[in-house]
């Protein structure tokens, strides 16, 4: 086997015959790399995301929790819902918050259904991956 590095990747490549490697880069550029044995062609993938929404300003910052009713954006993976119910704990403790209102998704693939009505009930929300 050999190795290529490319834009702070290093590319791996299974050498099988005597030649060159073609790696095929995003954006459809070629680089051909003398190897004693390659594969005749290897498509290289770059793991950077392409961004496809116009960007938004964030909203501003809330200046306290005290009273604020809460929401917990659940998707339903294991242990996120204990995680973000401790979290809202400790932020009952610490800035005595109004309340929480729970919107629990069936499951990580569907969309969350209501998310308008939700925004209006809570000030600020919680939201987390529980893997």
């Amino acid at each position: 086997s050999g190795s290529l590095e490319w834009g702070g990747f290093i590319c791996y490549i299974a050498r099988t015959e005597p030649s060159e490697a073609l790696l095929t880069l995003p954006g459809g550029s070629r680089i051909k790399q003398p190897m004693e044995r390659s594969m005749s062609e290897i498509t290289v993938y770059s793991p950077l995301g392409v961004n496809m929404v116009e960007a938004q300003a964030i909203a501003e910052r809330i200046p306290h929790l005290k009273g604020l009713t809460i929401g917990i954006l659940n998707n339903s993976k294991t242990n996120s819902l204990m995680l973000q119910e401790e979290v809202a704990r400790l932020l009952d403790e610490r800035f005595q918050i109004g309340g929480v209102i729970k919107n629990i998704k069936p499951n990580a693939a569907l969309g969350a259904e209501g998310l308008e009505a939700f925004s209006k009930e809570v000030q600020a929300v919680i939201t987390a991956m529980g893997d």
